[in-house]
């Protein structure tokens, strides 16, 4: 763009500086319109040049602040893998309220529609404590909406989901061995065949016939 497209004289002959805006939600372009307050061209010109060259880092600074979507990723796991490890040690150590166990229900139910949605609304997200626990600045986070919101919400949603299924775990015992197998106190190592066998005779031997003893003393055949 020339620079010219970038001043405007008014019908007093004051000259205005003219900057596009990014593309907007709603894919209309918008232009911000400053008046450089003076008649002089030259003058207006070296504004203009220097307003421009704002715009530019400002609008480049934006670009570099954009995060990959696996980084956003891995920034929410991170973030809600420390949470749920809380809320699990919470749950080993005391019970979670009836009460406290409906509001995580109904949250998960809440942030699971606006993501149906969605929704960029702030309701019930951690947005000041992601930042401060994650090192995201606010020119980070703005520049990464509103992926980084959504990706958020998932994540609080699914970190209740599995708080909601260990405390229901709590609430019941299983005893299939297949999903969760006892634990046996343990035994001493037995000991041989052969001294198994010569306590089993020794034990019982007196009560059979001598026929049969002698039978099974014998050695079996090969």
């Amino acid at each position: 763009m020339m620079l010219s497209a970038y001043l405007s004289p008014s019908r007093h002959g004051i000259y205005y500086f003219r900057w596009p805006l990014p593309l907007a939600k709603d894919r209309k372009r918008r232009t911000i319109r400053l008046s450089l307050r003076t008649r002089c061209p030259d003058r207006a010109g070296d504004l203009a040049r220097y307003l421009a060259s704002c715009g530019r880092i400002i609008t480049e600074s934006r670009d570099l602040a954009h995060f990959r979507q696996d980084e956003i990723r891995e920034k929410v796991t991170t973030y809600f893998h420390a949470q749920l490890n809380q809320y699990l040690d919470w749950l080993d150590r005391r019970v979670l309220s009836k009460n406290a166990l409906a509001d995580a229900r109904e949250e998960m139910l809440d942030h699971h529609c606006m993501v149906d949605l969605d929704s960029v609304h702030t309701q019930y997200l951690p947005i000041a404590r992601f930042k401060r626990k994650m090192d995201v600045s606010d020119e980070e986070w703005d520049a990464n909406l509103p992926q980084i919101s959504i990706e958020l919400r998932k994540g609080r949603r699914d970190m209740l989901r599995r708080v909601l299924e260990a405390a229901e775990r709590l609430e019941s015992y299983s005893f299939n061995p297949e999903s969760e197998k006892l634990s046996e106190p343990s035994q001493p190592l037995s000991a041989t065949l052969g001294r198994a066998i010569e306590d089993f005779m020794e034990e019982h031997s007196r009560q059979w016939p001598e026929k049969t003893a002698s039978q099974m003393r014998a050695d079996p055949a090969p």
